[in-house]
C-alpha cells in the first residue's frame, strides 16, 4: 500500500468511529475528517471554532519490531522469494472544536472496537492496543484567537510483503574431469543433482 491508500483506510475508519458515513456525498460530512490542512484565501482556517473538525497526520517510525524481516520461499514451480516486514507508523488525530476532548476520547475507544479492528486487518493494518490519553494543545491563530484543540496519537503497523522471482538449477549437468597422476588415472564424474546436493563418483585405475 502506498501512503495515499494508508491515509484513506485510516480516514474511513475514523469516519465510522465518529458516526459519519464515509461514502456520503455531502461536503459537510466529508469535511468533518480531513487528511490535509485546507486554508481559505486569507490563510485562516475555513471552519468555525464551534465546529468539530479532525485532521489526520501520518508519520513513519523505526522501532525494534519494524526492523524484523521474514523471508520465505514458495514450494511451487515458480519458486518465489517472499520478503515481509511490519512498517511502523505514528498516526495523530488533531481535533478542533468545543467538543474536541469528547471527540478524541471517542476515537481512542473506537480504535479498539472489533469491527474497526477487522476492517483494518483486511488491509493488513493494526493499531497497538496501548493508546495514550489525548493531550490538550490549545492553538492561537494569526488573528490572535485561541482554538480549542486536543491531539490523540496511536502507533500502527502495516504488514508489507513483496515477492521476487528467483532463478535456480533444476538439474545439474553431468561433468567428467580426468586428472593425470603418475601411476594412476583418476576420473571424477559429477552426476545428477538430488535433494541434498550433488553426487560425486571418483574412480581410480592403475596404469
Amino acid at each position: 500500500m502506498n501512503r495515499t491508500e494508508i491515509e484513506n483506510a485510516i480516514w474511513r475508519v475514523t469516519m465510522k468511529i465518529l458516526g459519519y458515513d464515509p461514502d456520503s456525498a455531502s461536503q459537510d460530512v466529508q469535511s468533518r475528517v480531513r487528511i490535509s490542512w485546507p486554508l481559505s484565501d486569507s490563510g485562516s482556517p475555513n471552519w468555525s471554532r464551534q465546529e468539530t473538525t479532525v485532521f489526520i497526520r501520518l508519520a513513519t517510525l523505526a522501532d525494534e519490531y519494524s526492523s524484523l524481516w521474514d523471508i520465505t520461499y514458495s514450494d511451487d514451480e515458480q519458486f518465489m522469494e517472499n520478503v515481509a516486514n511490519h512498517r511502523a507508523f505514528e498516526v495523530s488525530w488533531i481535533v478542533y472544536g468545543v467538543e474536541a476532548l469528547e471527540t478524541a476520547q471517542k476515537l481512542r475507544y473506537g480504535l479498539l472496537r472489533e469491527s474497526i479492528r477487522q476492517e483494518l486487518n483486511g488491509s493488513n493494518m493494526a493499531f497497538k492496543s496501548v493508546v495514550r490519553m489525548p493531550v490538550h494543545m490549545p492553538e492561537q491563530d494569526r488573528a490572535g484567537d485561541w482554538w480549542e484543540r486536543y491531539d490523540l496519537t496511536a502507533q500502527m503497523y502495516l504488514r508489507d510483503t513483496r515477492q521476487y522471482s528467483e532463478h535456480y538449477i533444476d538439474t545439474a549437468p553431468n561433468i567428467s574431469t580426468s586428472y593425470a597422476i603418475p601411476g594412476f588415472m583418476l576420473d571424477v564424474s559429477r552426476l545428477d543433482v538430488d535433494a541434498l546436493g550433488y553426487t560425486v563418483t571418483v574412480t581410480a585405475e592403475h596404469e
